[in-house]
Order: C-alpha cells, then structure tokens, then sequence
C-alpha cells in the first residue's frame, strides 16, 4: 500500500470521526436549545467538567440530557385534591373494605374531582433539577460496581441503572437517594447473585394492601402509589424497578400487546447480559434463566429504555400512528424470551398510493393493532423479524389516519408454518357456535373441579337423610349452565351443592324451582352465610368459593324456611360466561378486506347456527348485549377453532 493511499486513509478516517463527534455535539445542542430549562442542564454538565476525573460521570450527564427531548409526565393538580383521593384509597385499603373498588372509582370519577384534579403534560427537559440529576448521577455510579453488574460496560450502565425514570411517572429525583439509604443495607460487593435475586423478589412486592385498579389513566408518581395502594401492572413495574435500580440491581420493564385477546401486559425481567434475562414474570413466563416458556401466546415483546433508539431515529418515514410503536424509546426484545419467525410477505399497490411503511397486527381489544413496523422492500415485500408463533396476523398501511389492509389475514403456527386464511365466498357453509372465545385450560380446570359434586335435598339440617338428585361423573367437565329436571312427590326443605372429599365446592349459580317459581331462602353452610351470597347472587360471572374445607368436606346451601316441592334445579359452573348465552343477542362478522356483518340473531339455547358463511373465512363472534372478550376463529370440522393469546 502506498503511503499516499496510507494518507488518504487516515484522512477518511479523522473526518468520519469527526463528523460523529460533531453529530454528538449537535445533539446535546440541540436538546439544550429546545429546553427552556437550559440553565440547570448546563449546570449539570459544569459541575463534571470541573474535575477530570468525573469525565465518565460527565458522559453520563451528556446521555442523559441528549436522550431527555421526548421524556415527559402528566403531573396532577391541585395536589390537595389528589391527596384526599390518595387518603381515602389509603384508609379502604387497609381496613380491607369490601366495596373498595367501587368507592375509590366513585371518589375518582365523581363531578367535583373532575372538575379541579387536571392531569397536565410536562417535559422533563422544562422541568429537571441540576442537583437533584445530579444526586441521581452520583448515586447510580455509587451502586454500578456490583458483582452481578460485571457484563455491565457504560452503555449498559447508561441504559440499566442510570436512567432517573423508568416509564413516564412524574419527576420525583429526591426519592432515590431516600429508598437507597433505606434499602443499600440489603446488598453489599460480596452479595451473590442468589441473594441478590432474593432482593430481587422482596422489591418487586407491591406495597401492603395494595389493591388491582386501573382508574387514573397516567403512569402514577412513585409517592402517590406508595400512599394510595392503588394501580396496574404498569404502576408495579415502575414502583419494583425504581426499588431496583436505587440498588444498582438492572432491573428493566417489558411489555407485550396480547395477540387475540386483551389490553397488554407490563412486568420486570433483571439482564444478566445484553442479550438475556436473569430472572422474570412468573406470571407470565414459567421456567427459569435459559430455559423460560411463555404460559401464554406471544407475538412481540418489547422494552422500556431511556435512550432514544436507532431505529425511530433512522426510520424512512416519521409517521404518528397514536399507537405504542410511535414511542422512540422501546427496542424489540422478542428473542430474549421466546422462539420466533422471520415472516416475509408480499403486500398489495394500492392504486395512487405510495407507502414506504408497513405495520404487522394482531386482534387486540376486539381490533386488529400494529405491533411492528418495517419498510416496503423492492418488489412489495416486507419482513419482519422476532415474530412469536402461534398467533393471526394482518398487514396495514397507515393513511392519514386510516388502516387499510395491506394483505389478507394469515396465521403463524407453532412449528412456523405460515397459512393464508380467505374467504371463499362462492362456497357457503353452516356454522352452530357455541363460544365466543376459546375454552382455556383455567376454564376446564374449574369444570373438572366439580366432578363427583352433587346437589342434594333434605329435611334435616345438617343433611343426615339426603336425597341426591345429581350428580356430576368423573370426567364430565361442566363448562357451561346446566338444567335439571327433578321427578318427585316430597318435599323438602334445605337443598345444597356439595363438592367431592377433599375438593372445594365452588359454583357460580345454583337455583331452585318449585314449578316455575325461584325460591329464596338463608344460605347456609359451614362457613360465613356472607361467603356464599355469590352462588345464589343470579351473576354468573361471580362465583362462591369456600376459604377452607372442613374435615374434608365442603358445600353450600339454603334453607328455605319451609318445606317445598322441588321442581327444577338450575347451576352453573365457575366461568369465564365466554360461552352462548341464550336471551342474549349475537353479530357473526368475517374478514373481506373489513369486516363484514352475516346478521344479529338472539340465542334461544347455549348456541347459535348461521347458514350462507362462507368457507374458509375469518370470522367473529360478538355478544351484543354484553361482555367484551371476543376473539377471532376458522370454522373446521364441524367446530370452532379460535387464536387465543391465553392456553
């Protein structure tokens, strides 16, 4: 090689490194330009130019304030109002009040909080204290050098343990160094990674009595989840990995948009490298470090990192889609958890329309949403990479503000074969649907706890010379409301359902007919008479379940005051009432490019028949007069054959 060309070379070289330099220095310029707080981030950074050996600690400061621009919160005001609201959930929570949920609702939703408790939008680089970010610094340098942190180098520092946020929960920087000085007792540089997953699970504990709501629509500050009890699973994970990460424990938080079902889901995993995870949901994953297996069906799972990524940054269009995937701090983490599929498709020319971005969905919330994104390729292909199995997918184009279908509906098995699902509409089929959902194996696990149950009638109390007047075999999985006829000339005064020995007598409904009249009665049984209000309540969806079983034996009953002839009896099994109701009023849709309705029927039994559907077809089945599970199902064999992100 020549040393002109040797020259040349370097000169290449210096410029480029250059060239980044100055894109780095633009960068911090440019979130220092759009901050109206620029005066305490500038403090920040000369308070580590002071000192050379606080440049790593001055490269900190800079990823922080570089990657600031589009962190935000909503803060709520007037706090007075707030307080009360957190006061009163705080004092329900505690005397354990049975209509807490309702209460605190009320308290919330009521004309007076709506009126003055305004959730106002708040930027973190208008809003951030120099010494506060700076406490927050010097702390998490302080609790880096951990044995579990040795795969840690700054990037990973920057992104696990730096960051004085975790979602978008209002500023509270203070609140570090208070749970640090409180908790570091827990930890020290010899702890083990055993003991420190041990820690792991004491701060990933909600606070005590805390109760499951989804009421305020924001991330929570910290304090006010502390104090009020109250919150989601987003308000969890941002509560444990705040604990964490004022450990120096590289807690992150993960979510998913669950495919054919519901809402997403919010959790915590501890990296173990840039590349895995240590420890996880229980809830969701079970398994351990290496060997983890989704207990439901995923599509995509993603994580909540402070810098802004790459690829929103460098992705051809900047498109606003009011959906997750608009977030430029998420990074697709997919193949940290579950065996995926790279899925390469060939989507449609829309006539006069050009689109350079395509967007991957899945049935969520009974409407397809966009969990990926990728650019059209040459030739109208796309790829997307790190796809789940096991789910129905759909291909969109975004434009200005309406989806339109990109490709036609198709499904990724579990072994990873691909299956195109269209309608075939020159060939009709009838269809007799029974569920609008799929039964999961939870719903024929409370069916299969009722075998060797029986209801029976007597007239002594404690049931001495019971008549059995049904029983449920071995094997019979109730999964659905059941009538039985009863053919007898006495009559009775108590009846009750009593479960198998050993096993809990657990219903949802249970009635009793003279002729076509309800009876109503006490409730008895060996437990509180309150317990079991909930199997003669005419809610199916609530259910009796009894806290203990005594000397193995359990059941539920009613006495009715006097004697009665027993006509009918009517019971219902612990469900999730997915299931054809009849009364109810039902709209069976199949995909043609859109939805597209077969008609509104109501249900005279526990199913409904359509004729004139076409073969092969993506269809739906919705319950008009109640409920919101609904998921998507082909029609094969006789039966219906659902994607359900639950197993």
């Amino acid at each position: 090689m020549s040393k002109h060309t040797c020259f040349y070379l370097f000169l290449i070289l210096f410029i480029a490194c250059n060239e980044k330099s100055r894109q780095f220095t633009n960068k911090l310029e440019r979130t220092l330009e759009l901050s109206g707080n620029r005066p305490e981030l500038e403090k920040v950074l000369a308070h580590y130019s002071e000192n050379p050996k606080d440049s790593l600690k001055h490269s900190a400061a800079v990823f922080l304030i570089e990657n600031m621009e589009h962190h935000y919160y909503y803060a709520m005001e007037p706090r007075n109002e707030r307080r009360d609201t957190l006061k009163l959930s705080d004092n329900h929570t505690k005397q354990k009040y049975d209509n807490y949920p309702k209460a605190i609702a009320d308290a919330l939703k009521s004309a007076e909080y709506n009126r003055t408790v305004k959730h106002t939008f708040q930027k973190d680089i208008e809003n951030i204290n120099a010494e506060q970010l700076i406490e927050n610094i010097d702390i998490a340098f302080e609790v880096w050098p951990k044995p579990w942190n040795d795969f840690l180098d700054f990037d990973g520092f920057c992104n696990y343990i730096l960051p004085y946020r975790q979602k978008n929960e209002a500023l509270e920087l203070t609140l570090r160094a208070k749970q640090y000085q409180k908790s570091k007792q827990k930890l020290n540089d010899s702890t083990s990674i055993d003991s420190m997953i041990e820690v792991v699970k004491d701060v990933s504990i909600a606070p005590s009595h805390f109760q499951y709501n989804q009421f305020v629509p924001i991330d929570l500050p910290i304090s006010d989840f502390e104090k009020g009890k109250t919150g989601d699973c987003i308000n969890l994970s941002i509560y444990a990995a705040f604990k964490a990460k004022a450990l120096g424990i590289p807690m992150v938080i993960d979510f998913t948009i669950w495919p054919n079902g519901r809402s997403s889901h919010y959790w915590n995993s501890v990296v173990y490298s840039k590349d895995s995870i240590l420890c996880t949901d229980g809830f969701v994953f079970s398994g351990k470090h290496g060997s983890y297996r989704p207990r439901k069906k995923i599509a995509k799972i993603y994580r909540l990192l402070y810098a802004q990524q790459e690829a929103s940054e460098n992705h051809n269009e900047r498109i606003k889609t009011n959906t997750f995937l608009d977030n430029p701090h998420i990074v697709d983490v997919t193949s940290q958890y579950i065996e995926t599929n790279r899925i390469r498709t060939k989507v449609r020319t829309i006539e006069g329309k050009a689109f350079s971005t395509a967007y991957l969905c899945v049935f969520n919330n009974n409407k397809w949403q966009p969990i990926a994104k990728t650019n059209v390729e040459k030739g109208g292909y796309t790829t997307f990479n790190e796809v789940g199995r096991g789910n129905i997918h759909i291909i969109f184009y975004f434009d200005k503000g309406e989806w339109v279908a990109a490709s036609n509906p198709f499904s990724i098995d579990m072994a990873g074969n691909k299956y195109t699902h269209i309608a075939n509409g020159s060939k009709k089929i009838e269809v007799r649907l029974n569920r609008k959902t799929k039964i999961t194996n939870r719903i024929k696990w409370f069916g299969r706890r009722m075998f060797g149950g029986v209801f029976q009638l007597s007239n002594d109390p404690d049931f001495r010379n019971a008549v059995t007047v049904n029983k449920i075999s071995e094997g019979d999985t109730v999964l659905m409301p059941r009538t039985v006829n009863i053919q007898s000339r006495k009559t009775y005064r108590y009846a009750r359902y009593k479960g198998k020995k050993g096993w809990p007598a657990e219903i949802a409904e249970m009635q009793w007919f003279s002729k076509e009249r309800k009876l109503s009665g006490k409730i008895i049984g060996p437990h509180n008479s309150d317990d079991g209000k909930n199997a003669f309540d005419d809610d199916l969806l609530s259910y009796f379940s009894p806290r203990k079983i005594e000397d193995s034996i359990s059941w539920i009953g009613m006495d009715f005051g006097k004697r009665q002839k027993i006509s009918k009896l009517y019971f219902a099994p612990r469900s999730d009432v997915n299931y054809v109701k009849p009364g109810d009023n039902y709209e069976l849709l199949y995909w043609n490019d859109k939805w597209v309705s077969l008609g509104i029927k109501k249900a005279e039994t526990h199913n409904v028949q359509y004729d004139n559907v076409p073969e092969k077809a993506l269809m739906w089945l919705r319950n008009l007069s109640e409920g919101i599970e609904e998921e998507l199902f082909v029609y094969k064999n006789g039966r219906q054959h659902f994607w359900s992100s639950a197993k």
